[in-house]
């Protein structure tokens, strides 16, 4: 897996940056929360909760279908950043835009902090216009100048894994994949912390300061295991994102080391765990169960081998599709709400069921569901 170099690791999932925030570099003294309480009804609630969200998805749970088939002809771009999740997430629009006769052009994202406003630039020049740009991960600061031009020409801007909100005026007419979605994710891996640990869990939270949107993995995460687990405790332990793959796994074995009554290691993107399980290992820690959200191949192959507990399905696929759908709304003028209204396809991925999940065959990369191409043309009106 290519091992990430920047601040610009999301995409999906990626994402909501907030570049002039800070992180301490792989702090490995974090804040710590706990609460008193009987942990038996919580533990009973926990599971029942576990079982309406084991099982494969059968829809795109999207339900409102378009008042009419879009024209075709159309033209529409992603700016696309480096990380192999980012290019199933393409190949999801790519196909996305072809079911409905559309072209489609993916603009790739340097490494650079100015990089995404150029790709930005590269999409506002092309001719003919884009009907709309795709835009995961980064928040609308970083590319304001290029945002009000899109608004001012009428190409509709489709913003992914950020806590920018939508419909407020300023050009961005869907969010997909935003904070309502990312609590979930965090409960649903609080759930099988609860459950897998009886209720004794003492958790070490490994999740990036600088980009909000996983703070909304880590506050859905925190909430729902106060709710079902009062006396477990959760312990903060702040990441940047260089740290990834470089300075994040010996952070994750110093926290375990200091702290030996710790037992789940939880991580808000599936790539802070990229070097971990080998260091865990190489320093003889047996007590470190691993879990989280937006897990990757590396992430789902380790649930089949016994080395990681759980994570929650990202459907990257399903996400391409997902903003194409917004697009083809914006173009026949239909109510935008229930673009970012409407969840994504998900479950809790363990060793119980990792066998059975639905993934992509080229990239192993979690996608949920065989037809959710078919469920979504039936929603455009195309064959």
């Amino acid at each position: 897996m290519r091992r990430p170099k920047t601040a610009m690791l999301l995409v999906s999932v990626v994402a909501g940056l907030a570049l002039s925030a800070c992180s301490n570099s792989g702090s490995d003294a974090g804040s710590s929360t706990s609460s008193g309480g009987d942990n038996a009804a919580g533990v009973a609630a926990a599971k029942a909760y576990l079982q309406t969200i084991s099982g494969n998805p059968s829809d795109i749970v999207l339900k409102t279908p378009l008042s009419k088939k879009p024209e075709p002809g159309k033209l529409i771009v992603r700016l696309v950043t480096p990380q192999p999740v980012a290019k199933v997430a393409s190949d999801g629009t790519a196909a996305a835009a072809a079911a409905l006769g559309w072209s489609y052009k993916a603009i790739p994202i340097g490494t650079g902090p100015e990089d995404i406003q150029k790709a930005f630039d590269a999409a506002l020049a092309l001719k003919p216009a884009p009907l709309g740009i795709i835009v995961s991960g980064y928040p609308k600061v970083t590319f304001a100048k290029q945002l009000a031009e899109a608004k001012s020409r009428g190409i509709a801007v489709i913003s992914e894994a950020t806590t920018d909100p939508a419909g407020t005026g300023d050009g961005i007419i869907g969010l997909v994949n935003g904070p309502p979605q990312v609590r979930i994710w965090g409960k649903d891996v609080a759930a099988q912390v609860v459950a897998d640990s009886n209720g004794k869990a003492n958790v070490a939270m490994f999740s990036i300061s600088a980009y909000p949107i996983l703070g909304e993995f880590v506050e859905g995460f925190k909430e729902a295991l106060s709710e079902w687990c009062p006396s477990c405790t959760v312990t903060d332990v702040d990441q940047q994102a260089t740290d990834v793959g470089t300075k994040t796994p010996q952070s994750v074995v110093s926290t375990f080391q200091r702290n030996p009554k710790l037992n789940y290691a939880i991580f808000s993107l599936g790539d802070l765990t990229i070097g971990v399980d080998a260091a865990v290992k190489s320093a003889g820690l047996t007590n470190v169960k691993i879990a989280g959200e937006v897990p990757s191949a590396a992430n789902l192959q380790a649930i089949k081998d016994g080395n990681e507990l759980a994570w929650t399905g990202l459907a990257a696929a399903e996400m391409g599709w997902r903003g194409v759908d917004g697009l083809a709304r914006y173009a026949t003028g239909d109510p935008l709400d229930v673009v970012s209204n409407t969840s994504l396809p998900t479950q809790v991925i363990t060793k119980a069921n990792v066998g059975s999940i639905v993934t992509d065959e080229a990239s192993g990369y979690y996608i949920g569901l065989t037809d959710y191409a078919e469920q979504f043309k039936k929603l455009w009106q195309v064959g």
